[in-house]
This record gives structure tokens, sequence and C-alpha cells, in this order.
């Protein structure tokens, strides 16, 4: 698979499909292009349109992490894409990957035409203080190395039932989840 070098030197590994204006797909927290078989079928189906680029954000799949773990380094990665395949570009989020590509398109507004958001998770009757709140937690975790207590606090912040992260935990697919936690 094709590969870009980050601002930090981080690899970051891709996939393009079609031809036409470029489209990035910004994936999810968990989401990546060994588990995701959805989003291929997706970029197929509109290949005729545009171009679309499917990557591994930092810390999942065939993409590097260079620590500190930090989200600016995020909206790197996606401007290397996108100085790598055609200087401008739409982006797709879907879920937490919506949210980073608002705040990618804020960071890099020269490069980033328009963006669409696919089921944010932004609570709208969460307080800012709240919302702030559940971050410092996820932070804490993040910062004392713990990627699965992170990612707990992420999935029970997002509105995952107590009960089903609980048995989550308990799967063979835990681990990985884990793993990615602290890019969270």
């Amino acid at each position: 698979m094709p590969k870009v070098v980050s601002a930090d030197g981080t690899s970051i590994g891709y996939e393009t499909h079609g031809s036409g204006p470029l489209v990035i797909l910004v994936a999810g927290a968990t989401q990546y292009r060994a588990v995701d078989s959805s989003s291929p079928k997706l970029a197929d189906l509109l290949s005729n349109r545009c171009t679309w680029a499917l990557y591994d954000r930092r810390g999942r799949g065939e993409s590097g992490s260079t620590e500190p773990y930090a989200v600016n380094r995020e909206f790197e990665d996606i401007e290397a894409l996108i100085d790598a395949l055609g200087g401008t570009a739409m982006l797709y989020g879907m879920s937490s990957g919506a949210v980073l590509a608002l705040e990618a398109a804020a960071s890099l507004p020269t490069k980033i035409r328009s963006v669409i958001c696919y089921e944010p998770p932004i609570n709208t009757a969460q307080s800012k203080d709240e919302a702030l709140a559940e971050l410092a937690n996820m932070e804490a975790y993040k910062a004392s190395g713990d990627g699965a207590g992170a990612m707990e606090a992420f999935m029970l912040s997002v509105g995952t039932p107590p009960e089903h992260v609980e048995g989550f935990k308990q799967s063979p697919q835990w681990a990985d989840y884990a793993r990615v936690g602290g890019t969270i």
C-alpha cells in the first residue's frame, strides 16, 4: 500500500479509488482499513465521480504513531495526503472522524474545500463543562499510558451503555481497540 510521510516523520498508509476531485475519508476512533469493509464499497460506488482516499489514522493499521499523540499531528497527516494527492480536498468524516474533519478544515482553510459529517459524537444536551470534564478524564488515561482506560472513557462518553462496554472488554477485539485508545 502507498504511504505518505507526515510533518513529524510519521508514515501514513492509504489507498485510493476512482478519479476526479479528491475526497478523503476521515475514519472514526476505532475504524481503520483492515477492519472496515464498508468504506471501500462506498468509494467504489462513487469512484466515477471523485477520487476517494481511505487512510489509516495514526496509530492504526498501516500508519505509524509518533509520541506524544497530539490532535494537530492528525491535521498534518491529512495535509500530507492532500499535498500528495492533489493540493485541495473535501473531507468525509465519520463518527469522531467527523469532528476531526471539522477541526482539520478550520486548521487548513485553503486546502479543504468542504466537509461532510456523518454521525459526529456530539451530545448537544451536555454542557461545555461536562464535555471538558470527560475530555480531561480521557487525557489523564492517555497521559498515564492507559489506552484501555481512555477507550473505555470515550465509549462511555458517547453513550455506550456500561454493560455493553464491560461485555466488549471481554471480547477478543478489545485488545485492538485498547491499543488505539491513546490516540482518541
